[in-house]
């Protein structure tokens, strides 16, 4: 599965982990695949400013033999831009790159994983889905579907309440810890102490060498938006494919209980229906 990984998402997965002189190479690299693709290892290496052992550093911490591999890569991507038809109208290439990295964020996580995810999370006695900023709506809509589908399940945005309830979590409760940035103080805090007290953690973040995936049992990672959009930091881009990963967890769940899911379903569907009825009566 990995090697089916584009180049760029490789690039900005492991971005954080790279030196300052990694990080230059990487720069260069993403804004010159045309060149990067032809160029001898001497000429990336002058143009970098770098010597040839620090190129080659750069490309076997991405996962790569040699420079022929690399330069492969390179190209594979090239060939895919290349099929892309790109609009100008930004609702068009919105959509555009929603598709992208929510195809991303199925390559990088091992159906292994997910389904390992979704072990700990039925077997658990308490699960707790945990995050806050952004991604506290994303663990606000996993906690809704999961609670429609009769997993009952705490949902913690506050600070204080994820310390709180992190230190009374045990071996047989389950946390999903989410954090786009992976380095989200309050959510690794928490994370750690319920890992400590016994706790299974399963991550869900974008850098896999940030602090939050070192803390958990189980890491997954949603593709990470483009450098252009990481300026600005997690946007609706980062939302929806955090809650894309979310989703999986629970399309797998949901089709080991099929019958039990949908029963529920319904009852909370007429519940609801029910209280709309209620509210109309009393006006």
């Amino acid at each position: 599965m990995e090697s089916k990984i584009s180049i760029i998402t490789n690039i900005e997965t492991n971005y954080k982990s790279f030196t300052k002189t990694e990080k230059i190479i990487a720069d260069y690299v993403t804004k010159n695949f045309n060149e990067v693709y032809s160029m001898t290892l001497n000429a990336l290496a002058t143009d970098c400013q770098v010597g040839e052992a620090t190129i080659m550093r750069f490309i076997k911490k991405l996962g790569f033999a040699n420079l022929a591999e690399f330069k492969i890569s390179v190209a594979n991507y090239m060939m895919e831009e290349e099929k892309k038809s790109y609009s100008e109208h930004p609702f068009v290439n919105f959509q555009q790159d929603i598709n992208e990295l929510t195809l991303e964020t199925l390559k990088i996580n091992p159906i292994e994983l997910i389904e390992k995810a979704v072990d700990y999370i039925e077997n658990a006695e308490h699960v707790v889905f945990m995050g806050n900023g952004t991604s506290g709506y994303v663990v606000e809509v996993i906690s809704y579907i999961f609670n429609r589908a009769g997993l009952i399940n705490e949902c913690i945005t506050d600070v204080h309440f994820g310390e709180i309830r992190s230190s009374m979590l045990g071996k047989n409760d389950v946390m999903i810890a989410v954090s786009y940035s992976g380095d989200n103080i309050d959510i690794t805090s928490a994370a750690k102490r319920a890992r400590e007290n016994g706790c299974k953690v399963v991550s869900m973040t974008t850098y896999k060498t940030t602090t939050l995936p070192q803390v958990a049992d189980i890491a997954l990672y949603s593709s990470p938006e483009s450098m252009e959009h990481r300026r600005f930091g997690a946007g609706m881009r980062g939302i929806m494919t955090q809650e894309f990963l979310a989703e999986l967890l629970y399309i797998t769940y949901r089709e080991r209980h099929k019958d039990e899911v949908f029963a529920n379903q319904q009852k909370t569907a007429i519940a609801t229906a029910k209280h709309h009825e209620y509210i109309k009566g009393e006006d």
